[in-house]
């Protein structure tokens, strides 16, 4: 806590409030805590979900103090690995491979042009991609890569996150 000429008021060990304006604290609207030496150290503040927010914070006696707005944005998805399926063997004449790709979180819009073939030699697919499930919000997809012949390598890579939402 300050004075009115902004120093910190060492002496308080008041407990101060946070609330939230616009959007959600994980595990609530507000947040407290303990003053120490006039400072309240709030650990772990986490805002769950994206906008324009602001902040109010206040101890219940003093005249509370808000902040200017500020947008919270969400990080987009990662994806954590893809691994090749079935069959499972990397040696293979299977006329089709099924890739599992796990995302760091559950996100929905995946799709077969997300994705993009890396082969080498003479390997062959056609532009058949399977994706699956085909709704709702997961965080792992199944990718099927059908009509493939020839000899070389395949492989599948995420080139684009355009229509692929958190959820």
């Amino acid at each position: 806590m300050q004075d009115g000429l902004g120093n910190t008021v060492t002496t308080d060990s008041s407990t101060i409030t946070l609330t939230l304006t616009g959007g959600t604290f994980f595990g609530g609207d507000t947040i407290s805590a303990s003053a120490a030496g006039g400072v309240a150290t709030f650990d772990n503040l986490v805002i769950t979900a994206p906008g324009t927010c602001s902040l109010t914070a206040g101890d219940g006696v003093l005249t509370a103090a808000v902040s200017s707005s500020f947008a919270v944005i969400p990080s987009p998805p990662t994806v954590r690995s893809i691994d090749r399926e079935n069959p499972g063997s990397a040696s293979t004449e299977a006329a089709s491979v099924t890739y599992a790709v796990t995302f760091s979180e559950p996100v929905a819009g995946v799709a077969s042009g997300n994705f993009q073939l890396a082969s080498t030699g003479e390997t062959l697919a056609s532009s058949t991609v399977v994706v699956s499930p085909g709704s709702g919000y997961n965080s792992v997809y199944q990718v099927t890569v059908n009509d493939i012949g020839g000899t070389g390598t395949l492989g599948l890579n995420l080139v684009n996150y355009d229509n692929i939402v958190v959820g």
